[in-house]
């Protein structure tokens, strides 16, 4: 028997996607790495978490990408002696002393690394820069393993690191469970709409879809429905577009049997990002049989193949006369099969876990 650290410190969908990441895959690993005693680290909140009998939880409160995570918690894992440490994210501690493999979702910040994406004055932007860019050197170069969810972005790592291709494992993701399903009860929308779920950083490529709707808007009855947290970025991409009173919604938090409501609903699905690591919105979409439109980048069309439609992602023209031609067909909804589920990305991450235990 191993002893298995994780640090599981994003678990709980505060963290939105890597938070929900966390949760779902923590829902099955323990089963898989049955024959281990796992160290699960996460927030005090989640201190009650009861995750199986081979788990012990211990509930630490150290910020993400702090000071004090970089000094303290390396000291902290290795007070446990474990084998091995499993982290869900990049962001492992520069002086950590024990194996270690790390899920990277992206590498989104090593591509958008001006100023624009962030909040804060330029020398506290420049620091956590040079913080960031040491960390995910460390965590690709010093790792015994990477996961990551897509070959796209396995590329990416290989492109910018040269990192040997067989350290690298690709475990895609999965939609969750109440997006396979078609019985939630329907609250039909007063109006039809255009649907877009994601975050409104740069990289998500917002204002391409709002310029294309500004040109769109005099001349369909859709409007466009924002689910997304009010924030600095949000209302800055918002700001050029001064329409109609209501033609552009914004939800801000919703349940998931709410966000399965406004999937089913929706006439189309719009996803214009410039970067992503994988792509679960497009899948939680065609799963309800609605129709998705999204950028023609490289992992899009490994995730979505034939079943997405494509548009250019630097040409608002383009998405409008897509968007155009999409709302003038007949409404038909296509089934679409996902196969994958979260217990076997836990499965697959298991697996590489298990080939890196020094013990085994």
């Amino acid at each position: 028997m191993s002893k298995i650290a994780i640090d599981a410190r994003f678990y709980g969908t505060e963290h939105t996607g890597l938070g929900r990441y966390t949760k779902n895959v923590l829902d099955f690993l323990p089963r898989a790495l049955s024959s281990h005693e796992l160290l699960v680290f996460t927030s005090p909140k989640y201190k009650d978490l009861r995750l199986g009998s081979n788990v012990k939880v211990i509930p630490i409160d150290i910020p993400h990408y702090s000071l004090t995570e970089q000094i303290k918690l390396p000291r902290l894992f290795e007070s446990y002696h474990p084998d091995l440490l499993y982290s869900f994210h990049f962001n492992v501690p520069i002086y950590l002393k024990i194996p270690f493999v790390v899920t990277i979702h992206d590498l989104i910040k090593s591509h958008f690394s001006h100023s624009d994406t962030t909040t804060r004055n330029k020398l506290f932007f420049q620091l956590k820069r040079l913080g960031y860019n040491k960390t995910i050197s460390f965590a690709v170069l010093k790792s015994k393993a990477i996961i990551v969810p897509s070959n796209t972005v396995k590329n990416d790592v290989l492109t910018l690191f040269g990192v040997n291709p067989t350290k690298i494992r690709v475990v895609y993701e999965a939609p969750d469970k109440i997006f396979r399903v078609d019985k939630i009860r329907k609250e039909k929308s007063s109006r039809p709409y255009i649907l877009y779920v994601g975050n409104s950083y740069p990289h998500k490529n917002l204002s391409l879809l709002l310029s294309a709707y500004s040109k769109l808007a005099s001349k369909i009855d859709h409007d466009l429905v924002i689910v997304s947290k009010r924030n600095y970025f949000l209302d800055k991409v918002l700001a050029p577009y001064a329409l109609p009173p209501g033609r552009i919604q914004i939800i801000e938090q919703l349940s998931d049997s709410k966000l399965h409501t406004l999937y089913k609903e929706a006439k189309l699905t719009v996803i214009p990002s410039l970067m992503e690591g994988f792509g679960l919105p497009g899948l939680e979409s065609l799963l309800l049989r609605t129709p998705i439109l999204v950028s023609d980048i490289p992992v899009f069309r490994e995730v979505y193949g034939a079943s997405a439609t494509y548009f250019n992602p630097q040409d608002s023209a383009d998405l409008a006369a897509k968007i155009a031609d999409k709302l003038s067909q007949p409404s038909k909804k296509q089934d679409f099969s996902y196969p994958r589920t979260w217990e076997s990305s836990a499965l697959e991450i298991a697996e590489v876990l298990n080939e890196n235990c020094p013990r085994l």
